[in-house]
């Protein structure tokens, strides 16, 4: 049951950025853009461990 709650969280959470991909012309750079920099913190995370893991 757990793991249907969370893919559903998983698509509404894409909801906005697939309606903005659909009405927009150019919708997909706009769409990534914006759920990149919603996610910026997740992303330079991700970054810095990589570098961390590449410099050991």
């Amino acid at each position: 049951m757990k793991a249907v709650e969370w893919i559903l969280r998983q698509l509404r959470s894409l909801g906005p950025y697939l309606a903005i991909e659909l009405i927009l012309p150019g919708g997909s750079i706009v769409a990534l853009l914006l759920w990149t920099y919603r996610h910026r913190t997740a992303a330079h995370r991700t970054t810095a461990l990589a570098t961390a893991r590449c410099a050991a």
